[in-house]
């Protein structure tokens, strides 16, 4: 799966004179456009933004039911419930939490049955979204926040990137010390790391698969050939890969910066590197179901999410937002200096090998 071409990879690493890809450059244009804007003020300013303001205050027109299908953290959805609940206090939210891949079982068993229960789909799963739209399940939608958005989006509007995740190297302090921790990703298969490293299963975690597409575009597939070599790992979700790292049973792991940052809140002795041959920054993007039974109100509670209030809840909840107006989350980088390591990603080309890469996976890392 590695190469560049047409359906192949986009691969276009950093080359020793340290000029960014192409697609690093994308995101620092649209970084820089947005704050030549001055966006601290745009939503009084922008006449697209108040528009979404006049939206987002008709709550009467906004009513009845609305399903949301989202893999954001539990604590996420606890804390904006009270939010919505004042903004729209005549809708009824229902939610179904759980792991992007699980979500995405659920809502294509749902497709093959022809009962499609969600409205809102939030998953961290770019590429699902692009196998949504080619099977015409998406319902076209230009947010007036997507001006203000410094991350992908269709460039039909059929979903735009409400939250950006990263995949890090994640360490317990009680056991390494700072600077002991390896600082690239390829350091992970050195034997010293034997049967230390923990990682998240792509099967299960949506972070975790988008790590793995991301991963074998920039080092193939001999990068995990080598890791199953140092007996790495893999176990469920994110949340169970903190667990074992804070007991002390491996010392590092693959993990995802908001389980790094919110373990650090609560004061746990979690750090975290972003890999300097490889950050993984992965979009979580935001889209209405075509058979959604409630657009109205879709699309008002899509608004809220790009708005300032909803894009607050995303980095309260330790993710970067998707606006260059707020900052990063407490702990975390801010996205310019990530951007000139991040790897690039065809998120067509992962949509079109989305089974053969979780095989393929399977085969080299899973199978015992």
């Amino acid at each position: 799966m590695s190469g560049t071409g047409k359906g192949g990879w986009i691969n276009k690493s950093i080359g020793p004179e340290g000029k960014l890809d192409s697609w690093a450059k994308g995101w620092v244009a649209a970084l820089i456009a947005l704050l030549l804007l001055g966006l601290a003020g745009a939503a009084e300013r922008c006449p697209p933004a108040r528009e979404a303001v006049r939206w987002l205050s008709a709550k009467g027109a906004v009513a009845g039911r609305l399903i949301i299908y989202t893999s954001l953290d539990p604590e996420v959805i606890a804390a904006v419930k009270p939010e919505l609940a004042r903004r729209f206090p005549g809708l009824r939210i229902g939610w179904h939490q759980a792991g992007s891949e699980q979500i995405v079982a659920r809502l294509s068993a749902e497709v093959r049955a022809g009962r499609i229960m969600a409205d809102l789909l939030m998953v961290s799963e770019p590429s699902y979204y692009v196998h949504l739209k080619k099977q015409g399940l998406l319902l076209r939608y230009t947010s007036p926040y997507a001006i203000q958005v410094a991350a992908p989006r269709d460039p039909d509007g059929y979903w735009t990137s409400a939250r950006i995740s990263h995949m890090v190297i994640a360490y317990n302090k009680r056991i390494l010390k700072v600077g002991e921790a390896p600082r690239r990703l390829s350091e992970l298969t050195r034997p010293v790391w034997n049967h230390q490293v923990l990682m998240p299963n792509p099967l299960l975690s949506g972070t975790a698969f988008n790590f793995v597409a991301a991963v074998t575009g920039r080092y193939g597939w001999v990068f995990f050939e080598d890791l199953r070599a140092n007996r790495i790992q893999v176990e469920g979700g994110n949340s169970a890969i903190t667990r074992k790292l804070l007991s002390g049973e491996f010392r590092l792991s693959i993990l995802n910066q908001e389980s790094v940052l919110k373990a650090k809140s609560r004061g746990e002795p979690l750090e975290m590197i972003y890999p300097e041959d490889a950050v993984v920054m992965i979009p979580g993007p935001i889209a209405i179901l075509r058979t959604s039974r409630n657009p109205v109100a879709a699309k008002a509670v899509y608004d809220w999410w790009l708005s300032r209030p909803g894009q607050q809840a995303i980095v309260n909840g330790w993710m970067h937002s998707v606006r260059p107006d707020l900052p990063p989350p407490a702990g975390a980088r801010p996205l310019p200096e990530l951007l000139p390591r991040a790897v690039p990603v065809d998120w067509e080309d992962v949509a079109a090998h989305m089974s053969r890469i979780k095989d393929t996976f399977s085969r080299i890392v899973l199978e015992r």
